[in-house]
């Protein structure tokens, strides 16, 4: 009866421990990128929209850019300017400043800087805008901000040059459906996939893991970006979202 007891008394001891040990193991940290500076809450890609992306303790700003007839890099998605009804590449900043709330890569490097907030770049069409790269880099060097600036490209040449320029910068490499991972360099750090039923399988994860890298998930559309496939993703291991809205939401 006394063995009984014991055994019965090491089990239950074993058992709260192990629970005990459950509940109070860290999580992983997963990213919370601010799209375009969580472009739900605000117009995107806007000041007003960074700075609350600030406020929400995004753990980084995310956006695209581009470059104006002049060889100003400005925040901005599309090509082109819908009121104007020109490419970027045709105008000058100033006259772009004068119709829109697009703001300069400069503007926005030097707001993160203020807040010691990283930055994810993504370059848009790097052929379309002669010395894009350079110019950006020469940028980031000015604010000596390298190793705060992770750059995002669907090219893997774009990502080679930077590596060759800049080590301290951080690469993610971006991929829509048919991705590879296996022959990446390994000076990538993150991969970007789009939030689609395509991805929603631990094994992918585990894999990309398994090879070296991070996997950073993107907003490809509204219907995907749900509460319910955002948790799945997060409890198989995801490292990231860039989402249009704060990563809270979801949780």
């Amino acid at each position: 009866m006394k063995i009984k007891i014991l055994l019965s008394f090491l089990l239950i001891l074993f058992l709260y421990n192990a629970c005990s040990e459950k509940t109070t193991k860290k999580q992983p940290e997963v990213l919370d990128l601010a799209h375009r500076g969580y472009a739900s809450k605000h117009q995107e890609a806007t000041l007003e929209a960074f700075k609350y992306a600030i406020e929400e303790n995004a753990d980084g700003l995310e956006f695209d850019i581009r470059q104006t007839k002049d060889n100003v890099i400005v925040i901005t998605h599309n090509q082109k300017i819908n009121e104007l009804e020109e490419n970027i590449a045709e105008l000058n900043y100033l006259e772009i400043q004068k119709h829109t709330s697009i703001i300069t890569f400069k503007k926005i490097i030097k707001l993160a800087k203020e807040h010691e907030k990283d930055i994810w770049v993504e370059i848009k069409d790097s052929e379309l805008y002669p010395k894009i790269i350079d110019n950006m880099l020469e940028i980031i060097e000015e604010e000596k901000y390298a190793k705060k600036t992770i750059i995002q490209s669907f090219k893997l040449s774009d990502l080679k040059y930077i590596h060759s320029k800049n080590i301290d910068i951080r690469l993610l490499k971006l991929y829509i459906f048919q991705y590879s991972f296996n022959t990446l360099p390994k000076y990538i750090n993150y991969i970007g996939l789009p939030i689609v039923l395509g991805v929603m399988n631990s094994n992918i994860i585990t894999s990309i893991h398994k090879a070296g890298y991070k996997i950073i998930f993107w907003r490809e559309s509204s219907i995907f970006e749900k509460k319910y496939f955002i948790r799945k993703l997060i409890n198989s291991g995801a490292d990231g979202f860039m989402l249009d809205s704060p990563l809270k939401d979801f949780k």
